[in-house]
């Protein structure tokens, strides 16, 4: 009988300054969670500023790749040559003075209502909609659903294994449909898409192509899944998009492969795989590890390549020939783990965690140079003097983020305001008025 044994690698960063005051977290930054179908054995193995509980697996071997090759296939609709070429050298950084009264036309701060049955810790995972705010926190271990004011409508399932339940592993929300008045949830270990009530009750599950590593956005009438290559490294395509009624219409982007031995069955990250955002009605999406380039995706479905970030130079690709597990370790060690992206007409924004440092960065599209923020914690806040902000979501115009209330009160801002007087006012009724154990407050930047 061949049994199935689960390997925890938990990567705990000393020192995240930039990661902490970005999103209020509790230090525990990032859980990368590997199921293979080998028997393993746990040991524990220390790493410059991270502690990795790892298991001895198999070996994993990759395909010959070159350290400058863009990875590309028949599958994208135009060539990349000519594109802009963002190298990132953590080495070389040279700040700039972007701050946030040059983008911002507007700041709201909406708390998110605090009750005994919703208390959420650090948003990892948001959804958001007209009209609510679909949420995961790991620390809650739960989805919740609330409106776009803050109040709080419902959690969404729950904790086990019994319909419509799920684990903190096994969960992400999708979308809020809100012509049906229903939430969707994919729970990953089942490759179903879960479906309920706006107050939370389960009404069906829907099962997909088995995919654990799955990750679903909702745009504009497609569902778009994107494909993170685990399993036995032969995932064909990155991306996938999905119609109304669940079925595929078109498939992109041919990921690196891979030949292992024993078949990985997924890797989770609560950081997810690829990076996303909405600009200008397009939807831009990037493989945090496998791919360089920043796609957007057209009308037709087709996707065209609009930025080159380091050219892969960034991949350890020797040490993933070698062993699968040393590839992840030195991933979280060594190379640029990539966090988020967002754009605006004049910069295409980067955050990037390297060696348990976080780091925010933007491309000037005018002079094509590549600066650094000021602030270890995003742009810096001239506008009203409130946090300094890195969104977590961008939606055309509008980027959001999530801050745990007690940075409001530990706000040490001392740029002087650059924003209209009662856009400040309203920030220190807020800062006057908030409990430090609230829920986290959204903010929304509306970009000029």
């Amino acid at each position: 009988m061949k049994y199935i044994f689960i390997t925890f690698i938990f990567l705990f960063f000393a020192s995240c300054q930039g990661r902490n005051a970005g999103t209020g977290s509790s230090g525990i930054n990032d859980a990368v969670l590997i199921v293979t179908d080998d028997e393993t054995t746990v040991n524990q193995v220390d790493v410059v500023e991270t502690t990795v509980y790892e298991t001895a697996v198999n070996e994993v071997r990759v395909d010959e790749m070159t350290t400058d090759e863009v990875v590309t296939s028949e599958s994208v609709d135009i060539p990349v040559s000519g594109l802009p070429i963002i190298r990132i050298n953590p080495g070389q950084r040279t700040t700039g003075q972007l701050t946030l009264n040059d983008l911002a036309k507007s700041i709201e701060y909406i708390p998110l209502e605090t009750k005994n049955n919703c208390t959420i810790g650090t948003v990892n995972q948001c959804v958001i909609s007209d009209n609510h705010i679909l949420l995961f926190s790991k620390v809650a271990k739960v989805v919740y659903l609330f409106k776009r004011t803050g109040e709080f409508v419902a959690q969404i399932g729950g904790i086990g294994g019994g319909p419509g339940e799920y684990t903190q592993t096994a969960v992400s929300p999708v979308y809020v449909d809100e012509i049906n008045n229903q939430v969707i949830l994919y729970i990953n270990t089942l490759s179903n898409l879960n479906y309920y009530t706006l107050n939370g009750k389960f009404i069906k599950s829907v099962s997909l192509e088995n995919d654990i590593t799955s990750e679903f956005s909702l745009h504009n009438g497609f569902l778009l899944r994107k494909h993170f290559n685990a399993g036995n490294g032969q995932t064909p395509f990155s991306y996938s998009i999905l119609n109304s009624n669940l079925a595929v219409v078109a498939q992109k982007v041919n990921p690196v492969q891979y030949n292992t031995k024993n078949r990985i069955m997924g890797i989770w990250s609560d950081d997810g795989y690829f990076c996303e955002y909405v600009y200008n009605g397009r939807v831009y999406v990037r493989e945090k590890l496998f791919n360089d380039t920043i796609y957007v995706i057209n009308n037709d479905f087709s996707f065209t390549p609009k930025y080159i970030i380091n050219s892969n130079k960034d991949l350890p690709v020797k040490e993933f020939s070698e062993n699968f597990i040393l590839a992840i370790q030195n991933l979280y060690r060594n190379n640029l783990m990539y966090e988020s992206i967002f754009e605006t007409n004049d910069f295409l924004c980067i955050s990037y965690r390297f060696q348990a440092r976080e780091s925010y960065c933007y491309y000037q599209k005018q002079d094509n140079r590549l600066m650094f923020s000021s602030s270890s914690s995003g742009i810096p806040n001239d506008y009203d003097g409130g946090l300094d902000f890195w969104p977590k979501v961008q939606m055309n115009n509008q980027l959001f983020a999530f801050y745990n209330a007690y940075r409001f009160k530990e706000n040490e801002n001392t740029l002087k305001p650059q924003g209209p007087a009662d856009a400040v006012e309203r920030l220190n009724q807020l800062t006057r008025t908030i409990d430090p154990e609230d829920n986290p407050v959204m903010v929304i930047v509306t970009l000029k």
